[in-house]
Order: C-alpha cells, then sequence, then structure tokens
C-alpha cells in the first residue's frame, strides 16, 4: 500500500523531531560539564525544549559544542519551521475549499459523513462536476479536486450557504438521524435562492419506511410550487428496488421470504405492488 507524499515527509519530520529531542538531550549533559552548569534532568529537558524555539540559554557560551548538540541546534528549528509552514499552508487550503464551496454553481451537496454519504458521493463522481459535503467529522476525498468539504451542522443556514446551497442543484441529506436530515432540508428552504434560479432538489434519507410513505403522502398533498423540490427515500426500499429490478421474480414460482427485516418487508411490499 502506497502512502501519500505528504505521510512520508510528516514521517520523516517526525522521526527528525524525536531524533533532535534524543541528541540535544545528551548533547546538552555533555556540554554542561563542561560549563559547570548544573545537569538535573529537568534543566536539561527544557533546555533540550528551547532549542526548538531558537533560545537555548547554554548555547549562549562562545565554547566548541558536542557533535549531538550541533546537529539538534539545526534540526530542532528545522522541525519547527516545517510545522509552521506545513500548518500555514493547512489553514490557507482549508479556506480555499471553502471559498470553492461557497462559489460554486449548480453543484451537489451532500449532508452526512456515515456509509450511505460516502457510497452516495462514489457514485456521483461520475456524474457531477463538483460535489460538497458537510460533516462534523472530516472524511478522504481521495485527493479529488471534485470533491470539497465544509465542517460544519448542516441545520445551520450558515453552513449551507458556506457550502454555497443557494448556487446548488440538488441536496442529499444523508445523517443516521432522520429528523436531523428533516430539519436540514427545512433549513436549505429558508436559504434565498441566487440569481432567480430553479427550485433546489432535496432528498432526505428516512430509516423508518412507514414515515417514509407518510411523508412522501404528505408531501405530495401539499398545494402550489414550493422553492424546495422536497422527497424522501429510505434505503430498505431503494435495496429492493434495485434487487427485484435486477433479479425478477415470475409470478408462477412460489415466493419465499425470509426475515422480518426493514429489507424483507420492502421486498415483499414492492412485489406485491408489482402484482405479485
Amino acid at each position: 500500500m502506497a502512502f501519500p507524499a505528504s505521510y512520508v515527509v510528516r514521517a520523516v519530520f517526525a522521526g527528525l523531531a524525536v531524533a533532535a529531542l534524543v541528541t540535544g538531550y545528551i548533547g546538552l549533559h555533555t556540554y554542561a560539564k563542561t560549563l559547570d552548569l548544573p545537569s538535573a534532568p529537568l534543566d536539561l529537558l527544557y533546555w533540550d525544549l528551547q532549542l526548538f524555539v531558537f533560545d537555548s540559554a547554554p548555547l549562549d557560551e562562545p565554547k566548541p559544542l558536542p557533535a549531538m548538540l550541533e546537529f539538534a541546534r539545526f534540526a530542532a528549528p528545522g522541525v519547527t519551521i516545517y510545522t509552521l509552514v506545513d500548518g500555514a499552508r493547512l489553514l490557507f487550503a482549508a479556506e480555499l475549499r471553502r471559498f470553492r464551496a461557497h462559489r460554486s454553481k449548480e453543484h451537489v451537496v451532500v449532508c452526512g459523513t456515515g456509509s450511505p454519504a460516502l457510497a452516495l458521493v462514489e457514485r456521483l463522481r461520475a456524474t457531477s462536476t463538483r460535489i460538497v459535503m458537510i460533516g462534523s467529522a472530516p472524511v478522504a476525498t481521495a485527493g479529488d479536486r471534485r470533491v470539497l468539504y465544509i465542517r460544519g451542522d448542516a441545520r445551520s443556514p450558515g453552513t449551507l450557504r458556506a457550502a454555497g446551497i443557494h448556487r446548488a442543484a440538488v441536496l442529499y441529506a444523508c445523517e443516521p438521524d432522520s429528523s436531523v436530515n428533516t430539519a436540514i432540508a427545512l433549513a436549505a428552504h429558508g436559504v434565498a435562492r441566487a440569481g432567480g434560479r430553479r427550485p433546489l432538489s432535496a432528498y432526505a434519507l428516512i430509516s423508518d419506511p412507514d414515515l417514509c410513505a407518510a411523508l412522501r403522502a404528505r408531501r405530495l398533498s401539499l398545494p402550489g410550487r414550493p422553492r424546495l423540490r422536497l422527497d424522501f427515500f429510505n434505503l430498505d426500499e431503494l435495496a429492493a428496488r434495485v434487487l427485484l429490478d435486477r433479479h425478477p421474480i415470475v409470478n408462477e414460482q412460489p415466493v419465499v421470504v425470509i426475515g422480518l427485516d426493514a429489507l424483507a418487508a420492502a421486498c415483499w411490499s414492492r412485489w406485491r405492488a408489482g402484482g405479485g
């Protein structure tokens, strides 16, 4: 398994930091004896840590340094400089992603970092020019520049605006909690669309099939043309639809459904609805 270059560089500098600590401690112990300085372990550790901030007191003395201390006094500041540069790079990259997400147009917004959201993103990679994910925990996006990540609560209008929801084409709410997904859809409904764009299409994951059917019925009974084209979906129903489409059941053959879980019930209901 090949590791990304950034991981390799960080591992190298982590090893360099450990080497600087060890060699600095040993070198300071030797150097302190030549200066008749106290060499208590805590004093040596304090001076050793000061090497990382360019200010170790014993080095002010104009005397030749031991080889280990000579190495440590250059290696430790090098680790500090790399850490500052890498931190600034990550901060700049995060702000750049937020800017790109906010300025995106006709993109897809996926809320959630669980298995359903990640599986959906993998399917959308082939069809969508840009995808913006919203979640409370960072996720790996396989280095695809089309997939941007915004960290935050998708129920917050501010987070949705940061993801460019006012210019997005489609929203998928895929959090594990159905009530959270409904709240995300309602929050998206409250964000004004930019430039008179067509209504946002939103899809909310509902884990309970009966509740999903009830919400669909309620949506269909609403009058008028809302600003938000909202629909609800259930993973078991989708799985049952795909299963029966790929493996259709011949009516003359007996059918046995084993299990009482939601997927089995969805398969049975879809088969009966098809005239089985």
